[in-house]
This record gives C-alpha cells, structure tokens and sequence, in this order.
C-alpha cells in the first residue's frame, strides 16, 4: 500500500472516529423530552450533583396529568425566605418571584424548588433529570454543557476532516498533472 492510499484511510477514519464519539456522547448522555409544545435536551444527574440555579424535568407526577419543569432554589441546610413575592436565600436577594410567603430551612436529601405552579420541598432523587437546552421561553436555560458542546463539534468536525482531505488530495492531484503536462510538453 502505497502512503497516499494510508493517509486517505487514516483520515477517514479519524472523520469516522470523530462522528461516532460524538454521536455515542450526544446519544447515551443526553434524552429528548416534551413539555407542552416545547422540546427538551436533559441529561442525568446524581442526587448528590444537584446544584441551585440548575432547571430540572420532572416527569409527571402522580396527582397530576403532566410534567413540570422546576429551578432549583436552595439545598439542605440552606434558609430560603419569601417575603413580599421576593425571594431570599441564606440572606441574601435572590432572582425569582413567589407566589406566597415562605420559611423554611431545607432538610437533608430535599432541594427547594420554583416552579410555574408555584414553590415546594421535593426529594433530591426526584430530580435526576438536568435540562440543558430547551426551546420554550418560560424558563432561562443554562449555557450548553461543554461535554454536549464538544460532541456537536466532532460530529461536524468528522466530515468536515474527510472533505478537506478529499480537496487537498484533488488540488495535489491537479498540480501533479500541470506539473506532469508542462514537464512533458518542455522535453
């Protein structure tokens, strides 16, 4: 095999490689949902990794006939207080609004949530799905996580590799025949 034919397969190889990681990423970390007429990106997370701040799917309930999205206000240990529709958090303002006062100290193992609905005490465990990318307007969605970012990039990256392979081969390609041509017509 000569060394040209070797790079052409190694290159699309590398465009195959590029492709799959990316697809096996975005495929096995990443679920689709909806909510009302929006589409939703979500990816598990652990009790345990949950963070304030973060929009989290919760799949429907039982007393209820459809799915909730809730922001996660407060962890254990944390004060959230609402007074006058405004929240605060260990003291301090925070964003968001509240439909009614509240007090209260979150035990171990819960999370304070918000959501269109209104505010409530829920298990960490019920919270295993993080949205990172949704189409609605309701609720502000947290920038694209780098591991999700990285696997659009490889999948476009992959064909990308492949034709910018196939085009400098083509250009050698023509050069190599100028070259040839003029080197024949000169002797």
């Amino acid at each position: 095999m000569n060394g040209r034919r070797l790079r052409r397969i190694a290159v699309r190889l590398a465009g195959l490689l590029a492709v799959g990681l990316g697809l096996a990423v975005l495929l096995t970390g990443y679920a689709t949902k909806t909510l009302d007429d929006d589409l939703l990106l979500t990816d598990r997370v652990r009790a345990e990794d949950v963070q304030r701040g973060e929009i989290h799917y919760l799949g429907t309930p039982p007393a209820t006939d459809h799915a909730f999205l809730e922001r996660v206000m407060a962890l254990a240990g944390d004060r959230i207080t609402c007074r006058a529709g405004r929240f605060t958090l260990n003291g301090r303002p925070v964003d968001g609004t509240c439909p009614r006062d509240v007090d209260v100290t979150v035990p171990p193992g819960k999370a304070f949530v918000d959501d269109l609905q209104g505010t409530a005490t829920v298990d960490l465990t019920q919270l295993g799905e993080r949205v990172v990318w949704h189409t609605g307007t309701e609720v502000r969605t947290p920038p694209l996580p780098g591991k999700l970012t990285g696997a659009i990039v490889l999948i476009i990256l992959g064909p990308l590799l492949v034709l910018a392979h196939r085009i400098a081969a083509l250009a050698t390609a023509v050069s190599s025949s100028r070259t040839e041509k003029a080197s024949h017509e000169a002797s």
